[in-house]
């Protein structure tokens, strides 16, 4: 095992046959096996308290020190544990426009508040090399994209979140569509948008209690997250 790790960090390695060790007597066993526990416990009396186990944050610390490159194109580092994001993450979301609206219609479900309208508009392009295909085209199919949220507290921390989400190139990417099959198209990137404002039949509209924190948690999966506010 030393061999290996001595090799992995590129030192010399000269591999020998162990020499096997020679049996002992039979007589000697019991009493040898007794007299190591009895050292076992000396030693675990000795050593006081253990060492306590790294924290995360430390174990990535270190690990991406140890790294000659980062582990995705755009520096961040994901946990393969707790899923965490260290640094910051970028997607491949064409250029676009994001406009914001607000107007005094209720959504279902959210009598007491206006309505927060968001649009989105991207237009056909050429890829680049951060998407599948460099150089060819890709198509961007039923823009602008008009999406809802209550004009409340907890919708107006979505959408400042969504705004960094939009800046970090997070909100869409260049795939194959799941409805239609295309390729090469503008799709959306699992941060859910309600894009009706009622008849929730599909899962796209309004009412549903819990469409915000669902959100929060989708949008906190792409490391961003309330401090990201703070940071601003």
């Amino acid at each position: 095992m030393t061999s290996v790790l001595m090799s992995a960090i590129g030192l010399p390695v000269c591999l020998s046959r162990a020499p096997q060790p020679a049996s002992p007597p039979a007589s000697c066993l019991a009493s040898k096996s007794h007299s190591s526990v009895k050292r076992l416990r000396k030693m675990s009396m000795k050593g006081g308290t253990p060492k306590p186990e790294p924290e995360p944050e430390q174990v990535i610390r270190n690990y991406t020190e140890e790294l000659k490159t980062a582990q995705d194109e755009d520096g961040s580092l994901q946990c393969p544990s707790c899923k965490t994001i260290y640094g910051e993450k970028t997607g491949t979301q064409p250029r676009g426009k994001m406009e914001v609206f607000s107007f005094h219609v209720s959504l279902p479900g959210h009598e007491d508040c206006g309505t927060i309208l968001i649009v989105y508009n991207i237009p056909h392009g050429i890829q680049g090399p951060e998407h599948p295909n460099p150089g060819k085209p890709f198509t961007a199919r039923g823009f602008p994209r008009q999406c809802y949220l209550p004009d409340n507290a907890q919708g107006r921390k979505v959408l400042e979140l969504l705004k960094v989400a939009w800046k970090r190139r997070l909100i869409f990417t260049v795939g194959t569509s799941s409805t239609t099959g295309e390729t090469d198209t503008v799709v959306w990137n699992e941060i859910h948008h309600k894009t009706e404002m009622d008849r929730n039949v599909t899962g796209h509209g309004y009412p549903d209690p819990n469409y915000l924190q669902n959100v929060l948690a989708e949008l906190a999966a792409q490391g961003v997250t309330e401090d990201c506010l703070e940071q601003q």
